[in-house]
């Protein structure tokens, strides 16, 4: 009998899904601090609205940096040449 989901991942693919994930977090991360350097040159600032853009950017730009990190190191320490079981959890 099998007991919840498992699947073996080479470590290649493992690692270039991870440098994927952490590309994807590097870019919007980009994308975020630029849309909040380009309000300020158009001369918006923050404000004390529970719905204030550059707050959100700001937000937006710190959450993908932080996960361009994570991804990052994650896939940093692969160990190559192995075979990786994942489990349901490790997959989400």
């Amino acid at each position: 009998m099998i007991n919840g989901l498992k699947i073996d991942v080479p470590s290649e693919e493992i690692k270039r899904h991870l440098e994927d994930r952490a590309s994807y977090h590097q870019q919007k991360a980009l994308f975020y601090k630029q849309q909040v350097a380009s309000l300020r040159s158009g001369g918006v600032d923050r404000s004390e609205l529970t719905n204030d853009p550059m707050s959100s950017l700001a937000g937006s730009a710190k959450t993908h940096s932080a996960k361009y990190v994570f991804f990052k190191f994650l896939a940093d320490h692969i160990i190559p040449n192995e075979i990786y079981r994942l489990e349901e959890n490790d997959l989400t």
